[in-house]
């Protein structure tokens, strides 16, 4: 879906709830791993540092939440915060899901860090894509 505000920037969204809630679904690798398995997984490998999905319980309310010191983490956080605010929603639910079990998060949509992601993406698009596009164009590479 093309953001009305950004046409430039779009967004695929897993689904809409009641259209005020995102939807974003995140699935094992392997079809036969277990949410447990998933959760202790390297997800990613950033030189010789391995970077894994884990999930705090917050005590007070027994809520899951990913640690927000891994790069998964990042990566759901900027994949689900620029397509809320592409969408114009206020919420995501995050589900990861594995063939025997599921894990729900609930995320709300942080504007200070979707604005300025927003404004990294929109420097970036019209100082480096677009003037490459250009080129190829004029040069006939596309």
């Amino acid at each position: 879906m093309v953001c009305p505000v950004h046409p430039w920037f779009g967004a695929s969204p897993n689904g809409i709830v009641d259209s005020a809630q995102l939807i974003k679904i995140k699935c094992p690798p392997k079809s036969a791993m277990s949410l447990d398995m998933f959760l202790s997984w390297p997800n990613l490998q950033v030189g010789d540092k391995h970077c894994y999905l884990s999930v705090n319980y917050v005590i007070d309310t027994c809520q899951p939440s990913l640690k927000q010191t891994n790069l998964f983490y990042l990566y759901v956080l900027f994949q689900t915060q620029l397509a809320m605010k592409c969408l114009g929603l206020q919420s995501c639910k995050l589900a990861i899901q594995t063939p025997a079990e599921h894990l729900e998060l609930d995320m709300l949509l942080d504007k200070v860090y979707a604005d300025a992601q927003i404004k990294h993406l929109q420097d970036f698009y019209f100082s480096y894509v677009l003037a490459m596009l250009a080129d190829d164009f004029v040069f006939k590479k596309v």
